[in-house]
């Protein structure tokens, strides 16, 4: 579970999104796959840019402190059409920029062209499709171990994978994030 931001935002909060996150990708390490949402920013009011910031840092952080003892590939963040554009920031922050693609092209961070562009420019039926929304890192060429880290729109339903991260609360109650 993540923090509730609602109350106010504090240095606290971010360490306990931090450690969320970090948890999460000590479960998963020894599976191929997560897909993993915006944690902390739907009902619980973590602003999108300072929740995106942390869990791409803190993945980031994660996989250069683990690589050597871990089976994990694919790393899916899977997002509300609102988050995307801040994920794909943060991926531009913490990693180089010649390793993030769109669709299998390189991404620019140029002023011409925004992330949210990319999404307009696809007719609303055609956006579930997420290989059209897709913003991946392609690691190969980066020092951090999986082949794959992936910011989508869509439904966490909608990913395969072996490992999925859920928003709930402590008492387990699926309508409280």
């Amino acid at each position: 579970v993540g923090p509730d931001w609602r109350s106010s935002p504090s240095r606290h909060k971010r360490q306990q999104l931090h450690k969320a996150i970090m948890n999460c990708l000590k479960e998963a390490q020894s599976y191929h796959s997560i897909a993993i949402p915006a944690i902390s920013s739907g009902i619980y009011g973590c602003p999108k840019h300072e929740c995106a910031d942390i869990l791409i840092s803190a993945t980031v952080q994660f996989l250069k402190k683990y690589r050597m003892n871990m089976n994990l590939q694919d790393i899916n963040f899977v997002l509300d059409r609102d988050a995307v554009t801040h994920f794909v920031n943060a991926l531009c922050a913490h990693l180089p920029q010649e390793s993030i693609r769109t669709s299998g092209k390189p991404y620019s961070t140029s002023p011409a062209y925004q992330p949210q562009e990319v999404l307009e420019s696809f007719p609303e039926d055609e956006q579930s499709d997420q290989s059209d929304n897709d913003f991946e890192v392609l690691t190969e060429d980066v020092d951090v171990p999986p082949d794959r880290i992936r910011v989508q729109q869509g439904s966490i339903l909608d990913v395969e994978a072996e490992i999925y991260v859920n928003s709930t609360n402590g008492k387990l109650d699926l309508k409280g994030g």
